[in-house]
């Protein structure tokens, strides 16, 4: 029974480490997966994947607006689209900086994306409401607008 301490030990040591750092690992490899698939649906004109990442509870309101007001050819403008940052917080949700380079009639726009993410315990969802755009600032912050504010707008047009 003496040799097995060291093995129960060292199992015990791994055990303990899994349940550490094991939901943090989960929370961060299904964030890459679901957002990857959200950008990839954007870099390739497929609005419904765009749309089926937003929150269940907003996806009836925000994606007859993104049917009606982006263009159907969008995708064709589109240099860069990617991930730049995220930052998972204390309440279990992410904060994720997404930046896009797109062809805007000859000349080159940047913009990013603040958006809102939160996590069901399967899936990633995106809070298009509460997430936030803006035009690029390479000396600092963008002038955030939040998305969630733009919808009377667009929905009274």
């Amino acid at each position: 029974m003496q040799k097995y301490i060291p093995l129960i030990i060292l199992v015990l040591l791994v055990l303990g480490l899994a349940l550490y750092f094991g939901p943090g690992l989960y929370k961060g490899y299904t964030f890459r997966r679901d957002s990857r698939l959200m950008l990839d649906a954007a870099k390739m004109g497929n609005l419904t994947g765009v749309t089926g990442a937003i929150d269940k509870l907003q996806q009836p309101r925000i994606r007859p607006l993104i049917n009606h007001y982006v263009p159907m050819d969008y995708y064709q403008h589109i240099k860069s689209l990617k991930l730049t940052s995220w930052d998972l917080r204390d309440d279990g949700s992410i904060w994720s900086i997404v930046t896009l380079q797109i062809d805007q009639g000859g000349e080159m726009g940047i913009y990013q994306g603040k958006l809102h993410w939160l996590f069901d315990g399967r899936r990633w969802w995106w809070d298009f409401e509460g997430s936030y755009g803006g035009v690029f600032a390479p000396s600092g912050e963008p002038a955030w607008t939040r998305l969630g504010d733009l919808i009377p707008l667009a929905e009274a047009l």
